[in-house]
């Protein structure tokens, strides 16, 4: 149980790590030029080549045809069993009894899923940049920070959920939907990947959804889900 706890405490520091680790206070300095959709085949494909931490996939296409990258990071040692992990994380939902008893008697060397959504707006880009500076910190990075979420932690990246929109710089996919109106329905074909390719096979224990605003000044961390912070739940 211990084990557990100190995953849980993991995944919210990663939602963190960024904020204390990558950015300066002058962040906002320059202009910054968003990545190109273009470009994000040929960046993953080489951290993945220089970093043994890291797993790229293409899992599907989006309503415009174009590929969505899954990337997963983890220690080499786990990434070599993922398939193990994928079937703790059906354990948990399907029997979360005999999977406490697995951790409870460290049977089970679990690990905290954490999910990361990168960009369901297209035109919020600084979703999929976001993503794409936590995986070159997770990659290459030797802190103790770092290193504590590896032994904790399968980190999952939906580094661009909305292709079609970061394409034409526009909130919808090409079908002109919102996709972050369509996980009831699930009429889109970037929403049924993302249900079967992540929340399906994974079952994240944390998930962040990383949207955007047009200004690099206002910033919201909204958690839609409980646990909520019990002061706001008394409040609102």
């Amino acid at each position: 149980m211990e084990k557990a706890k100190v995953c849980i405490v993991t995944a919210f520091l990663l939602i963190l790590l960024p904020t204390v680790v990558c950015y300066p206070l002058q962040v906002y300095a320059e202009p910054r030029e968003f990545t190109p959709y273009y470009e994000l085949e040929g960046i993953l494909t080489e951290i993945a080549e220089t970093s043994n931490r890291v797993r790229v996939e293409a899992i599907g296409q989006s309503a415009g045809g174009n590929d969505i990258y899954l990337v997963t990071i983890a220690s080499p040692q786990v990434l070599n069993k993922l398939s193990y992990y994928k079937w703790f994380a059906q354990l948990t939902v399907n029997y979360p009894e005999k999977a406490r008893w697995f951790v409870e008697k460290g049977i089970v060397d679990y690990k905290a899923t954490i999910y990361i959504h990168g960009s369901i707006h297209g035109n919020e880009m600084a979703g999929t940049d976001a993503c794409l500076d936590i995986i070159r910190l997770l990659a290459y990075d030797n802190s103790h920070e770092v290193q504590n979420i590896l032994e904790n932690a399968i980190i999952i990246i939906n580094v661009c959920a909305n292709p079609d929109g970061r394409i034409a710089n526009r909130r919808q996919n090409d079908n002109y939907f919102d996709l972050n109106r369509d996980f009831i329905t699930a009429s889109q074909p970037e929403t049924r990947l993302t249900i079967q390719k992540v929340f399906l096979e994974w079952t994240p224990l944390v998930t962040l959804d990383l949207h955007g605003y047009m200004g690099p000044d206002w910033v919201l961390i909204e958690p839609c889900t409980p646990p909520h912070n019990p002061t706001q739940s008394l409040i609102f």
